[in-house]
């Protein structure tokens, strides 16, 4: 999808909430946007990250 630029927390939780992906592929998401991953949907996270869902339509960018 693209490269991880943050992770953001959420505090009241204390845990993972997205990961923010900068500059996304262009195949998947509008005009290159950022965008954050809800931390639900992945599925594994190594040198790359597995995804275990993604919206079934192309994100746009606001």
């Amino acid at each position: 999808m693209g490269v991880v630029d943050e992770v953001i927390i959420d505090l009241s939780n204390m845990s993972v909430a997205e990961l923010f992906i900068y500059d996304a592929n262009p195949l998947l998401v509008d005009e290159n946007a950022s965008i954050g991953v809800p931390f639900r949907w992945i599925q594994n996270i190594g040198d790359i990250v597995i995804l275990s869902r993604f919206p079934s339509e192309r994100i746009r960018a606001s």
